[in-house]
């Protein structure tokens, strides 16, 4: 089940892509200022660990909340674009 944040400092859902973590906590600051915690995991996707066939591709990890510009279906073939990373949001309580 996909948690859904409709705050307007919250990403509106719990996964997808970024250019770097602190690009995403720029972007969303409730994540460290809103009352409920949360944990955020991230997993570094560089053009340079991708086979030329097949490989890493933005449709499967969710939005795309970064500012580079994708011109290619996978990682590979992208001629501008070095890494990304894709994160996913966890609630785990609220602060005391």
């Amino acid at each position: 089940m996909i948690a859904r944040f409709e705050e307007v400092r919250l990403p509106t859902v719990s996964y997808g892509v970024a250019d770097s973590p602190e690009q995403l906590l720029a972007k969303y600051p409730g994540l460290a200022t809103d009352p409920r915690r949360f944990a955020v995991t991230f997993r570094v996707h560089r053009k340079a660990d991708q086979p030329a066939v097949g490989g890493w591709r933005w449709h499967k990890w969710g939005d795309y909340v970064g500012e580079q510009v994708s011109q290619a279906e996978y990682m590979y073939d992208e001629s501008e674009i070095e890494q990304v990373v894709s994160f996913t949001i966890y609630k785990i309580g609220t602060m005391s």
